[in-house]
């Protein structure tokens, strides 16, 4: 229960969950085009996307402090004036993909999605519902960029990623 509130209370700190998810969204749009064209859902604007697909992205930003504690990091006030100079290691978006991945799994799954070879949204069915090794890279680029745009995203709203005091998981 635990994330769950300090979710809430990075979401209150920063003016508004939507602008870090429709960032978050554009962004991956941007990052992942030359996949998107083949996929007309991924080429919609956040204007176009429905009620679902908004609450996915704001679930994505809900989890990032959850992420960055397992790795010992943490999120802080920046000054006016700091850049942004945080990038992550290579394990690290690694790690950090595993674990969108199986949070995006996990939304779906409690969402009532069942695991099929073919997408289809009206009946829920997808075919990437699988442990993240199991998927083409394609696929674990999403995650992979997701992750990476963490520290931007964080920076445009006059957050930071620094070193914690606290233990992170084994």
């Amino acid at each position: 229960m635990r994330p769950l509130l300090i979710s809430f209370q990075l979401r209150a700190a920063i003016d508004s969950a939507d602008r870090l998810a429709l960032r978050l969204h554009e962004e991956h749009r941007l990052k992942t085009l030359k996949d998107a064209l083949n996929d007309k859902r991924e080429q919609r604007g956040w204007q176009n996307l429905d009620d679902k697909s908004r609450s996915s992205n704001r679930a994505c930003i809900d989890h990032i402090e959850t992420k960055l504690k397992a790795l010992g990091l943490s999120i802080v006030r920046r000054g006016a004036k700091e850049p942004l100079d945080f990038m992550f290691s290579k394990k690290q978006i690694g790690i950090l993909s595993e674990m969108e991945h199986g949070r995006f799994v996990a939304e779906r799954l409690l969402g009532g999605w069942k695991l099929s070879e073919n997408r289809d949204t009206k009946k829920k069915l997808r075919p990437n519902l699988v442990a993240r090794s199991d998927l083409p890279d394609f696929e674990k680029d999403k995650d992979r960029v997701n992750v990476r745009l963490i520290p931007a995203l964080l920076h445009a709203v006059d957050y930071k990623i620094v070193e914690s005091s606290v233990t992170p998981f084994p």
